[in-house]
């Protein structure tokens, strides 16, 4: 009777026991190269616009909330027909931190805006030209 050629294979161990590590090899290869290239890649916090312009809007959102505290405050003052000179002087520095707080943020989006172009990536909407000493 014939024996068929897997018959023969099966009886040998040794090529059986190098066929499968030989597939063990290959398929540990196919599972953990993409977890090594995974594990090579830089940290999302590498990248230095972020993180600052988070903090600049940060500064900036609770500088308005306090400016409209401060407003608040004042109105309350006029309706009871109070002094508000202090408050008013109070308002002025606080429009002058707003002033600087607002053009470290231009800077933090000319950054960005420098950073598409140098990618050569395509603009979302155009942007309109910015006049100068214009508050935003």
């Amino acid at each position: 009777m014939p024996v068929a050629v897997t018959g023969s294979l099966r009886s040998a161990v040794r090529f059986m026991r190098i066929v499968s590590g030989i597939v063990l090899a290959t398929f540990l290869g196919l599972v953990l190269q993409p977890l090594a290239i995974a594990a090579n890649t830089p940290p999302a916090d590498s990248a230095p616009a972020g993180k600052l312009d988070a903090s600049n809007e940060e500064k900036l959102s609770r500088h308005l909330e306090s400016i409209e505290h401060k407003l608040e405050r004042v109105e309350g003052k006029l309706g009871r027909r109070e002094d508000t000179r202090q408050d008013e002087d109070d308002l002025r520095s606080l429009r002058r931190e707003l002033d600087a707080l607002d053009g470290e943020a231009l800077k933090d989006f000319d950054k960005i805006e420098r950073h598409i172009h140098d990618k050569k990536l395509p603009p979302s909407h155009p942007r309109p030209p910015r006049r100068s000493g214009e508050a935003v």
